[in-house]
């Protein structure tokens, strides 16, 4: 089941939302599960929207959230700094898995800017670019990202919306296999890689730098047309195999040709559906991963009572037998304590008093106040 958004996706939704939520207005947000961030926004004559963003995927969501009943610090830190602002733009930097948000507030210009890779993140930006606010301090081996510090791109990738048709078939020079070359260097990711080899023909696993000039032909068209239906007429839809969601698609991709599909009328509400329903399901797998550990700790704790029972039951019948034992004979040993207590007032040693003793045939061991019996 796929996990995250690649570039592909990335770009299409922030052109959906670009014409969906520009214009809006701000109005609350809310910081829950950890890293996830719910903005509101709301648009006249369109109602609200919330606009979910999590490390793996955004999208304007139609499903209800329970929202924290006291907002983060950074929650509260964005109703502060962006209330009254409109949204004016929603914008990928270049092909990657970044996503700005930008806000017009009384005159001045702020960011928000969600990274989708890695383990995500969220910064707040004035117009400067200085990080306001942020879900968390990172340090990369080329940037440092962290309050009062301005925000740094990460290094650069191709933009596939750029590649001329010269610079992909120099590309295809790699010693990789083709999909692996398409999707490590022109960063549409490795499904959108394997639906161009599987329109153009050619094995995904095949060395790219032995194709034909026709198999080079064959994929430059087919990884155009990808980015062509991307940006034009789509058709989104989640793929279902063996009757569970698999994939969200904004267009119609040959590599999952003959499997179930459903159809959505914007990319947005394929996501939206597709993700909502994901984390139910992980929801739902993470709560009977708990209840489980609970119970097997129950269970060992269960066990060990057992046992210390059993013992205890054990520990009780031999001391039950101990009494039995003492009781049948309590007038012998009343004589044998007489005789001590005698002896020991005429100065006969201990010694010489338990060698007396021995005769009766169950005394063993007399030490001052400890007699020793075998019954």
């Amino acid at each position: 089941m796929k996990g995250e958004l690649n570039g592909v996706d990335v770009h299409v939704l922030c052109r959906e939302l670009d014409g969906l939520l520009s214009g809006g207005r701000f109005d609350k947000a809310y910081q829950f599960g950890g890293k996830e961030l719910l903005v509101r926004v709301y648009r006249s004559g369109a109602g609200s929207f919330d606009v979910v963003i999590t490390p793996k995927y955004f999208c304007a969501s139609g499903y209800s959230r329970r929202v924290p009943e006291k907002p983060s610090s950074f929650a509260m830190q964005l109703r502060k700094v962006l209330e009254g602002g409109f949204l004016s733009g929603v914008r990928q930097r270049d092909f990657d898995r970044i996503v700005e948000f930008s806000f017009d507030v009384k005159g001045a210009r702020y960011f928000l800017v969600a990274e989708f890779f890695s383990s995500g993140n969220v910064f707040l930006l004035d117009a400067n670019r200085k990080i306001l606010g942020l879900f968390e301090w990172q340090r990369w081996k080329d940037r440092t990202l962290g309050v009062g510090k301005t925000y740094e791109y990460p290094p650069a990738v191709a933009n596939p919306l750029r590649i001329t048709e010269a610079d992909f078939k120099a590309l295809m020079s790699s010693d990789k296999g083709v999909a692996a070359a398409i999707a490590s260097l022109t960063s549409i990711g490795g499904f959108y890689a394997e639906e161009v080899c599987a329109r153009a023909g050619v094995d995904r696993k095949a060395r790219a730098d032995g194709l034909s000039d026709g198999q080079l032909e064959g994929l430059w068209l087919a990884f155009r047309k990808v980015l062509a239906e991307s940006e034009g007429a789509r058709k989104p839809a989640i793929i279902c195999a063996g009757g569970k969601p698999a994939e969200v698609v904004p267009i119609e991709c040959v590599k999952m040709s003959g499997l179930e599909r459903k159809d959505f009328p914007s990319f947005n509400a394929a996501v939206d559906e597709y993700f909502s329903l994901k984390e139910g399901e992980d929801g739902r797998a993470s709560s009977e991963g708990v209840l489980e550990k609970k119970r097997e700790r129950l269970d060992a704790v269960l066990r060990q009572q057992r046992e210390a029972l059993e013992r205890m039951n054990a520990e009780v019948v031999e001391e039950h037998a101990k009494g039995d034992a003492i009781y049948a004979r309590i007038g012998e040993i009343e004589e044998v304590a007489r005789f001590i207590r005698e002896a020991r007032s005429k100065g006969v040693s201990d010694a010489d008093i338990l060698e007396q003793l021995k005769a009766r045939g169950f005394v063993k061991g007399l030490d001052k106040f400890e007699l020793t019996l075998e019954l």
